[in-house]
């Protein structure tokens, strides 16, 4: 059997982790007449969540999101911000993050010193053809356009929108290939 995405089982996770905790309360009612809420607290669900998590072997970094999540959770429904906030933070991580749900490889962005790093391993004076495979927001490939204007520089993209790049966000001269999401910089 295929196992489910992470995301899915967190979902799964979260919602056994209520019910676990709900049902511990009414258990520590029953049999050791507990006060109400001692099962039931956000500490209880979130212990839950967190050995699910173990349990199902999630990448490390899950565990500790499943512990943080109840809570700010809570925090975000205590803070009485209009409905449109949270769907402008929800649309902007999304344009971020958009294809770490498919490809699990999340966004690192580099600087100015890597771009130099990589730079350094390309020809200085002949013609090549550069493919920039996860180039996040395109600035290596702009910074490495700049440097080398006889190459030739792809970018294939998973973003939302094909040809939605960075180059309509620097400026730069874009041109050519914009088909299924790849840009080729001339």
């Amino acid at each position: 059997m295929k196992r489910l995405p992470v995301s899915f089982q967190s979902l799964i996770i979260q919602c056994t982790a209520l019910l676990l905790a709900v049902l511990a309360t009414r258990l520590l009612q029953t049999f050791l007449a507990y006060p109400a809420r001692c099962g039931n607290s956000p500490s209880s669900r979130r212990g839950f969540a967190f050995a699910l998590s173990l349990a199902l072997r999630q990448p490390v970094w899950w565990p500790p999101l499943h512990v943080t999540f109840f809570p700010a959770a809570l925090l975000a429904s205590q803070l009485d911000m209009p409905a449109w906030v949270y769907l402008a933070a929800f649309l902007v991580l999304l344009l971020f993050f958009w294809s770490i749900f498919r490809t699990r490889v999340p966004l690192y962005l580099s600087d100015q010193k890597a771009w130099q790093a990589v730079a350094s391993w390309l020809p200085e004076k002949q013609a090549f053809r550069f493919i920039d495979l996860g180039s996040g927001l395109g600035g290596v490939l702009f910074d490495l356009e700049n440097r080398f204007r006889w190459a030739g520089f792809t970018e294939p993209s998973l973003r939302p929108r094909p040809g939605s790049s960075a180059a309509c966000v620097h400026g730069s001269r874009a041109a050519g290939c914009i088909s299924c999401g790849a840009i080729t910089l001339r």
